[in-house]
């Protein structure tokens, strides 16, 4: 896919289509929200906007698949970024220890989300930045970590 289209089309392009796969599984969760006609209160309103952000799992989902991961030594398919506009991949990959292909294992996750967190150019990143997906048949995890970049200085 490479040789056909320029790097700048491929980075639209992956990003297009996580932004795909992540508005899934925010309709997913959007269906298990609050009932209509009934009112909110401000902290309420507050986590369900959180809830509808793309980069959300809920916290005891992300731990029994994270867990389940572990226990049965699933693989990483794919670590994949969301929200670096200005920051590169490569800046990113450099600082964490999950390696696709390898075993997944909690706390080198752990170790990689304060690593990345001392990058200066993006806020610190916590486990509840991170969202994973489980293939039962093939033993794979896809591992989904979102940021938020600090803003540039001119």
């Amino acid at each position: 896919m490479a040789a056909f289209y320029p790097a700048y089309m491929l980075k639209s392009m992956k990003t297009l289509l996580i932004l795909i796969l992540l508005s899934l599984s925010a309709i997913r969760h959007q269906s298990r929200g609050a009932q209509p006609g009934r009112r909110a209160n401000w902290h309420r309103a507050s986590r369900d906007r959180h809830i509808n952000s793309p980069c959300f799992q809920r916290p005891a989902e992300q731990s029994s698949l994270i867990r389940k991961a572990q226990k049965n030594k699933y693989v990483i398919r794919r670590i994949l970024f969301v929200g670096n506009e200005n920051t590169r991949d490569g800046v990113l990959r450099r600082r964490i220890l999950l390696q696709e292909g390898n075993a997944f294992r909690h706390a080198i996750l752990i170790k990689t989300l304060a690593n990345l967190s001392k990058l200066k150019m993006i806020y610190p990143v916590r486990l509840s930045d991170v969202m994973a997906q489980l293939n039962d048949e093939e033993k794979t995890i896809d591992v989904l970590m979102c940021f938020k970049e600090r803003a540039r200085r001119t």
